[in-house]
């Protein structure tokens, strides 16, 4: 991706070799996330990173996640692009994710953003309320370049979708009856 194709109000930084990316912005969305009938983060202050080939991953602010829910896996990884890492397992209701939770204890100089951040595995979590099923095109077909970069949501697949805190109305077409 070149500085030209990045929506505006983005950022791509950090030397990314075979064409990889990564984008990083504040997201103005409230995200919350629950498992096993517990908040486990709850921010207004979220990171929105997306890069080539992977979901994109929210990076809730230490202080806006639930640590006691949080139990150090001992695991620790390491990512080229980002830094080193710790795992987490996320704990509530007499229910365990096994390793469903990172923060990167030494993020390289170039992601600021994500020292002091905790992110979640989507499918992890029982809920995400300001974010449910999300993708994205990096590599669109042909016939479709101007979904490139942008994130597509599945709403009509959820309970609700809150924007800002309000409730969003239920959109009803042929995918929004239940999966077989």
């Amino acid at each position: 991706m070149t500085q030209a194709q990045i929506p505006p109000r983005m950022s791509a930084r950090g030397p990314m070799p075979d064409g990889h990316w990564i984008v990083a912005e504040p997201s103005p969305r409230w995200v919350r996330n629950f498992f096993g009938g517990e908040t486990i983060a709850n921010s207004r202050h979220v990171m929105l990173f997306r890069e080539n080939r992977v979901l994109p991953v929210y990076y809730f602010p230490k202080q806006d996640v639930r640590m006691d829910f949080l139990q150090p896996t001992g695991e620790k990884t390491h990512d080229d692009r980002k830094g080193d890492a710790e795992r987490f397992s996320v704990s509530a209701g007499g229910r365990v994710a096994e390793s469903a939770a990172w923060r990167f204890t030494q993020p390289l100089e170039e992601w600021p953003e994500i020292t002091d951040h905790v992110a979640f595995t989507w499918a992890a979590l029982d809920k995400w309320i300001g974010k449910n099923l999300v993708w994205s095109y990096p590599e669109p077909i042909p016939e479709a370049p101007k979904i490139r970069g942008l994130l597509c949501f599945f709403n009509e697949r959820v309970d609700a979708i809150y924007v800002d805190g309000e409730e969003q109305a239920k959109p009803v077409n042929r995918w929004s009856q239940p999966v077989d």
